[in-house]
Formats: C-alpha cells, sequence, structure tokens
C-alpha cells in the first residue's frame, strides 16, 4: 500500500510509457502533449495507475502474503512489476530498521580502516628503520605481550560501541547490559595490569640499536593485534547483520 513503494516500482521499470500508452510516442520516444497546459504524466501519476494494478491479500491461518499484479496489455510486464515490488519493498523496510547490528558493524569498519593505516604506517617505518634510514623510533614500548595488549585494546573498543548500541535499540535488555559491562570491566582490568608492567622496561641496558629494534617490534605487534581483532570482530558483525535483514521469499 506504499505510494513510496509503487513510486521506485515505477522509476526502476520506467513504466510511465507503458502506464500511460495514449500519451506516449513509441517511434520518437517523447510524449504528446496537446496544448501549452498538457504536461507529461509524473511518477507519482505513475503510482496511482499502478495501485490498480496490484492487489494483495493475507491469509490468516499461515500468515503468507499473495501478491497479484494484472497489466493485460503486458503479461511479462506484470511480472517484472511483482518480482520488483518484492526487491523494493525489502529494500525499504532494511532501509528503516537500522538494527544494532548494523551501527555495530558500522563503527567496528570504521575502527578497522583505522587500524588498518596504523598497521601500514607502522610496517613502513619498520622498512625505514631496517634500511637504515630512521634510526630512532618515537614510541617507546616493550616486548611481544603488546600483541595481546592490541588484541584487548580491540576488545574494548567492540564492547563499548555494543553497550552503547545495545543501550540504543534495547534500553529493557538489562541482562545482555550487564553481561556486556562486566566484559567491559574485565577487559579495562587486564589492560590496568599490562599497563603497570610495560611502565617498567626490562631492556634499559641493551645496545640503542636493538633497543630501538626492540620498540619497533613491540609497536609493530600492537598495530597487527589490533588490526587481527578488529577485522574479526567485523566478519562477526557483518554475519550478524545479514542474520537480521528482512527477506522474502
Amino acid at each position: 500500500k506504499s505510494r513510496i513503494l509503487r513510486e521506485r516500482i515505477v522509476k526502476r521499470l520506467n513504466l510511465l510509457p507503458k502506464l500511460f500508452p495514449d500519451k506516449w510516442d513509441e517511434e520518437h520516444k517523447r510524449w504528446i502533449l496537446e496544448g501549452e497546459k498538457d504536461k507529461p504524466p509524473t511518477v507519482f501519476d505513475g503510482a496511482q495507475v499502478l495501485k490498480d494494478l496490484i492487489s494483495v491479500s493475507t491469509d490468516r491461518k499461515t500468515g503468507v502474503l499473495t501478491l497479484s499484479v494484472e497489466f493485460k496489455k503486458d503479461p511479462e510486464m506484470a511480472y517484472k512489476i511483482a518480482k520488483t515490488a518484492l526487491e523494493e519493498a525489502r529494500k525499504i523496510l532494511n532501509e528503516k530498521s537500522f538494527t544494532v547490528a548494523r551501527k555495530y558493524r558500522m563503527y567496528i569498519e570504521k575502527r578497522l580502516q583505522e587500524a588498518r593505516e596504523i598497521l601500514k604506517n607502522t610496517e613502513e617505518i619498520y622498512q625505514k628503520f631496517m634500511a637504515g634510514k630512521i634510526k630512532e623510533i618515537p614510541l617507546m614500548i616493550d616486548e611481544d605481550i603488546y600483541l595481546n595488549y592490541g588484541k584487548l585494546k580491540g576488545q574494548l573498543l567492540a564492547k563499548e560501541e555494543a553497550l552503547k548500541a545495545l543501550k540504543e535499540a534495547s534500553p529493557n535488555s538489562q541482562r545482555k547490559i550487564e553481561k556486556v559491562r562486566k566484559q567491559i570491566a574485565e577487559l579495562k582490568r587486564k589492560l590496568r595490569s599490562m599497563e603497570s608492567n610495560l611502565s617498567h622496561p626490562s631492556y634499559v641496558a641493551a645496545p640503542e640499536y636493538l633497543l630501538n629494534l626492540k620498540k619497533l617490534q613491540a609497536r609493530l605487534n600492537i598495530a597487527l593485534g589490533l588490526y587481527e581483532t578488529l577485522l574479526k570482530e567485523y566478519e562477526l558483525a557483518k554475519a550478524q547483520e545479514m542474520k537480521e535483514q528482512i527477506s522474502f521469499q
């Protein structure tokens, strides 16, 4: 019954010439206008005509909707209208249902792009350092535990956004909200524990080159850990979003 839906069908299938054949010059592909005040039919006009061609009924026992289109002048077009109606209806419903999964996926996608840039820049610095083009690393960091640190940081970012989306979409789901809060608290605790260890580097007496190499390897591990975690979260978010999409059979 949606006029927006009918207008989208008219536009997508270019139905106006079919719906107003008496006003359409097929040979010259133009509208036949009688007088200055006469105007070609609009998409709105097409949607009004299409309304009489489409009918919908519901089986109360099974819940199945039956969509029928009758277009005697062009039976093949009737099929196309019915098929397009289902496709456009699905699109409209999915556009309107901005779900938690979709918001979460979009956030993770943005953070993943940022993590990808960080990893790329770090790899470039590493290559320049190994080639002798730079001698010092601007970030003071410790050993391979930063790989896990990066992963935990990525998980924390993901959980915090999931909590935000959950509060907006399902404010009454206290059990789910509380569960995510506990997960966030545990991740923060682990990160604090790591950060206290990282503030006391264990390689101060190492030669300058090895010290910088150690810093850079740890920095690379941070970037890699963050990227791998967000990539995994992104794939999970995409899968969850697909589950929640509306479709017709």
